[in-house]
């Protein structure tokens, strides 16, 4: 009444006891997988973790994440020694504030034209600095004696009454609240500041 249309070699009659051996073959398959599976997991999320956190603090270094600092330094020794030093603070990559030093020194065995140069360049800072100090955000303070003079200046951008403010000694370029640290590097390399990002 029914025809079997298999030949008897395509059909094969699994017996119970063989159907338990191949179940626990599969699941012993499965099991040895699954262990590999997770024996890479844990390697994977540690090197995650690792990058992760490594770019984290080394976009937070360039400024992208809250703040960092960038000091530039210049130096000049041609007859009487001058070192000026700025150092910038910026918040996600913006200026908020800097902070100006200037160290200058008058030789012992110095000529008429480096006491000159000495007391002209003095006066011009001097001024400049009285002149920033009556804004609001400005702190300045220096020492002066006959033969040295030191003076720092901390501006807070956020605090002076039109946001930005001239270099002291290069009343052309300006230092701007919310400006680009790319753009404060620019500014600095073109006076001839040598510059370190923190």
């Amino acid at each position: 009444m029914f025809q079997n249309n298999h030949d008897e070699k395509d059909v094969e009659i699994i017996e119970p006891y063989e159907l338990k051996t191949i179940l626990e073959d599969n699941s012993s398959n499965i099991m040895e997988t699954s262990k590999r599976e997770h024996k890479l997991l844990l390697p994977m999320i540690i090197f995650l973790l690792i990058v992760g956190i490594g770019g984290y603090f080394l976009l937070s270094s360039f400024g992208v994440f809250g703040t960092s600092k960038i000091l530039c330094t210049r130096q000049d020794t041609d007859s009487i020694p001058i070192y000026d030093q700025y150092q910038f603070s910026f918040e996600n990559n913006l200026l908020s504030s800097f902070t100006y030093e200037n160290n200058t020194q008058l030789p012992t065995s110095s000529k008429g034209t480096d006491r000159y140069r000495f007391e002209s360049y003095k006066a011009m800072l001097a001024f400049q600095s009285n002149k920033m100090k009556a804004q609001s955000g400005v702190t300045v303070t220096s020492e002066m004696t006959d033969m040295s003079y030191h003076l720092i200046v901390k501006v807070r951008l956020k605090q002076v009454n039109n946001e930005m403010v001239s270099m002291l000694e290069n009343e052309e370029e300006m230092l701007e609240l919310d400006m680009s640290k790319q753009d404060v590097l620019r500014v600095m390399t073109e006076n001839k500041y040598q510059c370190d990002i923190k």
